[in-house]
């Protein structure tokens, strides 16, 4: 469950900068990572983000909990406490199948809290690859209204440096159908994406 863009639904960055880690050695498949990070150096702040990651993996089995806290100074606006997120994921890998999953939760939230919900499928068929997603954010505030997003799509490889791909993505509210400001339950975006992958 990696997220590239989608920071609507999705809290966990990516990648960050100016960042020190260690991690610990691995002990049957247990192991452990800490992260300072400090992507603002004029803020007064020695560590604008602490990670902490503890992970366990087998060849076809992971699961990671992984705990940051952000700085106040990082958010927007004056929020009084930092913001923490824990986030737990995990997925299995069987012959041509892959099922992953993650929950996370969203602790003074300068978006609100919330808590977020994915689940993630893949099979391979030769050179053929069919995907099936859904990610689902529910805030605590009653008065905002949860998100989902269902994903599918069909990737055909030609070699490995050239692949094409089409996609289908629903991004929707869950605002009561009678909302005047959902559109009567039709305040919904429809993507369809076809392209074209090539690797050097």
């Amino acid at each position: 469950m990696h997220r590239s863009s989608n920071a609507a639904l999705f809290r966990q960055g990516a990648s960050a900068k100016n960042q020190l880690a260690y991690m610990t050695p691995k002990w049957r498949g247990l192991y452990a990572k800490i992260a300072a990070v400090s992507p603002d150096n004029s803020n007064g702040e020695d560590i604008d983000i602490l990670g902490l990651r503890l992970l366990y993996e087998t060849d076809n089995f992971d699961l990671v909990l992984n705990r940051s806290q952000v700085d106040k100074k990082q958010l927007p606006g004056n929020q009084d406490e930092d913001y923490i997120r824990y986030a737990l994921a995990s997925s299995y890998t069987w012959d041509n199948f892959y099922l992953g999953g993650l929950v996370e939760l969203n602790i003074d939230d300068p978006q609100g809290d919330s808590t977020i919900y994915g689940l993630a499928g893949k099979y391979s068929l030769d050179k053929l690859t069919f995907k099936l997603g859904v990610q689902h954010k529910a805030f605590d505030d009653s008065n905002k209204d949860n998100q989902t997003l269902y994903l599918a799509s069909i990737n055909y490889a030609f070699s490995p440096q050239l692949s094409t791909y089409v996609e289908v993505a629903e991004y929707a509210d869950d605002a009561p159908t009678n909302d005047p400001a959902n559109n009567n339950g039709e305040n919904r975006n429809d993507n369809i994406n076809i392209g074209l992958n090539f690797k050097f």
